[in-house]
């Protein structure tokens, strides 16, 4: 991916507008940069499952705590691999 390709991250979006401004453009090059070094399509997925969570716990602001709550919830279900 070409630094002219916006990626948007909504997940991240509440954290991105508490940041100041001078700091935006350098944390927006990192996710982009980290998003293009993953499969897309599974990152996709997994934050797909995690919107669907969020919508059916009513969640209205993210914060560290409710992807902590989402990810005890899925240790639970989903068996680590080995």
């Amino acid at each position: 991916m070409d630094s002219s390709q916006a990626v948007t991250i909504p997940l991240y979006q509440t954290s991105i507008s508490c940041t100041p401004p001078e700091l935006k453009s350098i944390v927006n090059s990192a996710l982009s940069d980290l998003i293009s070094k993953k499969p897309k399509r599974q990152y996709e997925k997994c934050y797909s499952e995690f919107k669907d969570w969020c919508d059916k716990q009513n969640v209205k602001t993210m914060s560290e705590n409710i992807l902590l709550a989402y990810l005890m919830q899925q240790s639970k279900v989903v068996k680590s691999s080995t």
